[in-house]
């Protein structure tokens, strides 16, 4: 295993999801000095909108796991096809999602808090960042078809342009400079959508040029459609199941902390952004190193190969685990006294924790995912978090009324467990025997 390889993979994507993570924080950021109502609400936004992204990101990752296969046995009939299947489903969920959000945007906000300032913020900016989905399913399209190509620079620059425009148009729609009036929440809002807007322009156009031979031809090639979609689908429905339980656990907590008040939910709001703007470092070092594994059964490597390969990597997740986790903890400590946030010192240790967990945990996941183990990862999310987590701390909350700290315990538990079940998993390479990708169709 060449270091280098990964290297030219993880590190644009982990640029891109990085940047791409702190759009998110960019809105938080730019509305702060309106009150915590409206960080409070754009932090609930963020967790509605990653529900309905999640359903996304499973039709993109099943087109990752078929396209890294396909392009590691050089099968262009198969490339095609599986990208024209994952085109028509994404723009079919997203147009759906897109309106159902714009009509019933209220409905959904107050679900998740009681707090009628907030659960009114956040409906509107749900209503104003309802075409999102429709143009981050192209987005992510684009993003896939890149990375199975070993070209995520590409992404990572529109990535970058995104998020200049967003900050830019923010600090213009927000505030009202540059004569244009001051719009607060739905200028963050307005900000966010266009920005997505025209980065999906600059993709596709870019896209168009490099891949018109292969992918954007005038044939289509139905009589591969109907066993593509089988196998496409057997592949989507647990990767789908996998991450609506994750999201709906996700939402769960989120519901929790609402439960203990608006000083909370913007407290976890902010904490979760700069979480995710490290977890998206480990998660470009995770998916790069999943589609080269997932590429090499492709071409045809042995399960003694596959081994050889993946015993390479795990020390060095490890170590950079433990770095970035500390480097977390340091961040969250000078966080907290730059903006004078107020929190118990108990939770700054806790989150570096749960941060280290969630790497090693994202690292296995991902590898298993990308070369079709889809159906484990369900069974063992479902049983961490539905079965331990999330039951014992909505007893803690509601009816023994605990504080937060007993959230950040049973995250830290759900955390441990996926890490333990999944190494021995790994370890065992019994998941390699249940991978069944098609070679060359």
């Amino acid at each position: 295993m060449k270091i280098s390889e990964i290297l030219r993979l993880a590190i644009p994507i982990s640029i891109q999801s990085l940047v791409f993570s702190c759009l998110g924080y960019i809105d938080i950021f730019m509305v702060s000095k309106l009150g915590e109502a409206n960080v409070a609400a754009i932090g609930i936004a963020a967790k509605v909108t990653w529900l309905n992204i999640t359903l996304l990101i499973s039709l993109t990752a099943t087109l990752s796991i078929f396209l890294s296969n396909y392009v590691g046995s050089g099968n262009v009939k198969s490339q095609t096809s599986i990208i024209q299947i994952s085109l028509l489903f994404l723009l079919t969920v997203s147009t759906i999602q897109s309106i159902i959000q714009a009509l019933f945007s209220y409905h959904v906000s107050s679900i998740f808090t009681d707090n009628l300032e907030v659960s009114l913020l956040c409906s509107t900016y749900l209503k104003y960042t309802s075409p999102l989905y429709l143009f981050s399913s192209l987005s992510l399209i684009i993003d896939t078809i890149n990375r199975c190509h070993k070209k995520p620079s590409i992404s990572t620059k529109i990535t970058i342009l995104e998020v200049i425009i967003a900050v830019f148009l923010n600090w213009v729609m927000i505030y009202g400079n540059l004569s244009f009036p001051e719009m607060g929440i739905i200028g963050a809002a307005l900000s966010t959508t266009i920005a997505r807007i025209i980065r999906t322009i600059v993709g596709s156009y870019i896209l168009v040029k490099i891949y018109t031979y292969k992918y954007f031809i005038s044939t289509i090639y139905l009589n591969s459609f109907k066993p593509l979609v089988v196998d496409y689908f057997s592949k989507f429905l647990p990767i789908l199941l996998t991450n609506i339980i994750w999201s709906l656990g996700i939402a769960t907590y989120q519901f929790l902390i609402g439960k203990l008040g608006v000083d909370y939910i913007a407290l976890h709001s902010v904490i979760s952004s700069i979480e995710s703007a490290f977890l998206a470092i480990s998660w470009g070092v995770a998916t790069s190193s999943g589609i080269l594994v997932a590429r090499r059964l492709g071409y045809g490597y042995s399960i003694a190969e596959l081994d050889r390969y993946l015993k390479k990597q795990k020390l060095s997740v490890y170590l950079y685990s433990l770095v970035t986790s500390v480097t977390f903890f340091i961040v969250l400590y000078y966080f907290s006294i730059y903006y004078n946030v107020r929190y118990d010192f108990t939770y700054l240790l806790f989150f570096p924790l749960i941060f280290l967990l969630k790497c090693i945990s994202v690292y296995y996941l991902t590898i298993l995912q990308n070369c079709g183990d889809t159906k484990n990862n369900l069974k063992l999310n479902f049983i961490c978090q539905w079965l331990v987590s999330i039951p014992i701390s909505t007893v803690l909350i509601i009816h023994l009324n605990c504080t937060y700290i007993s959230i950040l315990a049973m995250l830290t538990v759900e955390e441990l467990l996926k890490v333990v079940f999944l190494h021995v998993r790994l370890k065992n390479l019994s998941w390699i025997d249940d991978v069944k990708l098609a070679r060359g169709c």
